[in-house]
């Protein structure tokens, strides 16, 4: 797996925007209503996570949930371009979900998903798109909230033990 690469973040937030808000408006416009049931399931399942804190839970809930948005809207190819830059923004979410966990702001992520179910619901693309658009915007900002975040004192790893002394012949 490559390494994070931050220095085209801005890039990345560009593309991810982009490719979510069109997923939601096709979505809005093309979803079912047993798609409905499934996203108001997956909302709820990624809020059950947020409340227990539950980090590894959170990133899975999170990819499924907006493969789901992806797949309302019955575009293969936007499914599967949305699921590469979710992938990708699977590993900087990590850092995000830790920070808010720290930070005890955790409670800003639940009900977001919700927003994007309701939009769909109503087939109201416009909501769709502009919720979208504030999503991704809201991960771009507490993203960078998170790499300026320094730990206070309860971040403590330790002293390394001691090397061990070797025997010199």
């Amino acid at each position: 797996m490559a390494p994070v690469d931050l220095k085209h973040f801005p890039e990345f937030i560009l593309a991810l925007d982009v490719q979510q808000r069109l997923a939601t408006r096709l979505a809005a416009q093309n979803r079912t209503e047993e798609d409905i049931g499934r996203l108001r399931a997956l909302a709820d399942d990624f809020n059950l996570f947020v409340h227990d804190s539950n980090a590894l839970k959170i990133m899975q809930s999170n990819f499924a949930f907006h493969v789901g948005v992806a797949e309302a809207g019955r575009n293969p190819y936007v499914i599967r371009q949305y699921r590469v830059l979710l992938s990708e923004a699977r590993r900087l979410l990590h850092i995000h979900v830790r920070y808010l966990d720290a930070a005890n702001r955790k409670h800003v992520m639940r009900d977001q998903h919700h927003d994007f179910v309701d939009a769909i619901e109503a087939q109201d693309v416009t909501a769709a798109d502009a919720i979208a658009h504030a999503h991704s915007m809201q991960f771009h900002d507490r993203f960078l909230a998170a790499l300026r975040h320094e730990p206070d004192e309860s971040f403590k790893i330790g002293d390394p033990p001691a090397m061990p002394k070797t025997q010199e012949s």
